[in-house]
């Protein structure tokens, strides 16, 4: 359920910064089970978490990296 103040706020975002930002909840949910609630995570789903996030990094920094080259331009 997407409460008003969330859908307002993903109106004012960029599509690319709201994609981002959706893979904070189940990074932190994965988290919690691990280190909070000591359940355990096999390797196949923490290389799989890996993967995902050097991804992300490498995908935000050519975002940025792009915005830097058009505004120089």
């Amino acid at each position: 359920m997407v409460t008003p103040l969330a859908a307002r706020a993903a109106t004012r975002m960029s599509l690319s910064t709201l994609g981002f930002v959706q893979y904070i909840g189940p990074t932190i949910m994965l988290f919690l089970s691990v280190f909070m609630f000591k359940e355990s995570a096999s390797p196949i789903l923490l290389v799989g978490f890996a993967l995902i996030w050097i991804a992300l990094v490498v995908y935000a920094a050519a975002s940025v990296r792009g915005a830097k080259l058009a505004k120089a331009n």
